[in-house]
């Protein structure tokens, strides 16, 4: 029985040394994927960053260029044409709610003068009803 027990101790240990050399294998495995990754990420930002010092050279080289300069020019008169558009747009946009609100006020002021008119249209009619006879209007006169 105690061979058995030296058996299965050095099984286990065999396991154990196996899953831990499994283990230190994938750690290996994924440093190295991750190093690989890492480093091509910083030789394509390297890259990317010399093409943008590079293009920056030839914007500051070309800018005591005539041409460049009228561009510029012309950029800098439709940006601020672009800015007074802006302005004159929110300016409109506030003249429009004001009309909209003003639209609310004279409806509901055209609406109650209608009622008004209605109103004195009946009264009117009513007024001639009553007078138009010779006995006259007898409302309000009880038992007559």
């Amino acid at each position: 029985m105690a061979n058995h027990i030296q058996v299965l101790s050095s099984l286990l240990s065999t396991v154990k040394q196996n899953e831990l050399n499994a283990l230190l294998g994938n750690l290996r495995q994924s440093f190295r994927d991750s190093f690989k990754t890492t480093a091509r990420d910083y030789e394509r930002t390297a890259q990317e960053l010399r093409a943008v010092r590079n293009r920056l050279r030839l914007a500051e080289a070309n800018a005591d260029d005539p041409i460049v300069q009228v561009d510029q020019t012309k950029k800098t008169e439709i940006d601020r044409k672009i800015e007074e558009l802006d302005e004159q747009v929110i300016q409109l946009t506030v003249k429009i709610e004001q009309c909209r609100a003003d639209i609310v006020v004279n409806g509901r002021r055209l609406s109650e003068l209608r009622q008004k008119l209605k109103v004195a249209a009946a009264n009117k009619e009513g007024n001639e009803h009553c007078f138009a006879g010779p006995v006259g209007c007898r409302i309000g006169r009880a038992g007559q």
